[in-house]
């Protein structure tokens, strides 16, 4: 990629950053939410508003790995299934704690892991050939602890492990 072209897209993603949701919202507005955060740019693609779409549940029922993945897919206009994806769940419910979870980053920027388990749910397919909206997922429940990076606002914008 020519170094300039380069350059352009890096200084250029921070703005386009500021038109994204900054809580749980429609994403489909954010310009930077509809490619694919996989690639060497995906530094500079993370928001709160993404991690919360990856990595949160709200649902009132329990969670059902492929139709949380296929929405999630479908609303960062992924055409491919996603090979795994962790979703952080809250102590005794069904549903993330945001307010936990945005614990683990005490309010600062950087890496930070908990201290304490949190319960998770790993969504993942044996079937990558399948495109959305048709992805079929397993989840796998576990307990660990986790792993963030935090934005210089002190908010998840990535979850690590």
């Amino acid at each position: 990629m020519d170094l300039l072209l380069l350059t352009l897209l890096l200084s250029a993603a921070p703005l386009a950053l500021s038109r994204c949701p900054s809580e749980r919202e429609d994403a489909s507005d954010c310009p930077l939410m509809g490619q694919d955060t996989d690639d060497a740019l995906s530094v500079k693609r993370r928001s709160y508003a993404l991690f919360q779409l990856k990595h949160t549940y709200s649902g009132n029922n329990p969670l059902d790995c492929s139709s949380f993945m296929n929405n999630m897919l479908k609303k960062l206009k992924n055409k491919r299934c996603r090979d795994i994806n962790t979703i952080i769940l809250g102590r005794n419910v069904d549903k993330t704690d945001l307010k936990e979870v945005k614990g683990v980053c005490q309010g600062k920027a950087g890496r930070h892991t908990s201290n304490r388990e949190f319960s998770v749910i790993d969504c993942a397919t044996h079937d990558q050939t399948v495109q959305v909206p048709n992805c079929v997922y397993t989840g796998f429940r576990a307990s660990r602890r986790i792993t963030l990076d935090c934005n210089n606002n002190g908010l998840p914008d990535h979850f690590e492990s």
